[in-house]
């Protein structure tokens, strides 16, 4: 490379697109389409893509490692790159989420409201402004 930049790439690769799986799933009967190996999308070999582009290379792939595993990658010389393996159906929590009523429309969460929900009375003591209608009607759902 004629002018090596100090960085360090971390991606975060649970071979596709978790969130969209996680939708598919969750509100699509696991119909999975362009989000992972199972309807036919994936990533790249990173540890190819490194060596093309002669980075040096670690991949991150057993969380009992992690620091120490972190600590090697870190001192790596840079530019490189870091591919952190990352469990493909994995659910995050908190996140924002929606939530499928009755009649079949989605309904979008607030930023401030995000799953595993709080009782509404834990949520209207916790907030400093009104609770959104969203809110309200998310727990009817549930």
């Amino acid at each position: 490379m004629s002018q090596a930049l100090p960085v360090c790439i971390f991606v975060m690769n649970n071979e596709g697109y978790a969130s969209i799986r996680n939708t598919q799933r969750n509100h699509f009967a696991s119909r999975y389409l362009g989000s992972g190996p199972e309807s036919g999308l994936y990533i790249p070999d990173l540890e190819r893509i490194a060596f093309a582009y002669n980075l040096p290379y670690l991949s991150i792939d057993q969380s009992e490692k992690l620091a120490d595993t972190l600590g090697a990658a870190l001192e790596l010389p840079r530019p490189c790159l870091v591919d952190v393996r990352l469990l493909p159906d994995e659910s995050l929590e908190p996140k924002c989420a929606t939530i499928l009523s009755d009649d079949g429309t989605i309904i979008s969460m607030p930023l401030e409201d995000m799953p595993p929900l709080l009782t509404l009375e834990e949520l209207q003591g916790e907030m400093i402004i009104d609770v959104t209608e969203e809110s309200i009607r998310a727990r009817a759902q549930v």
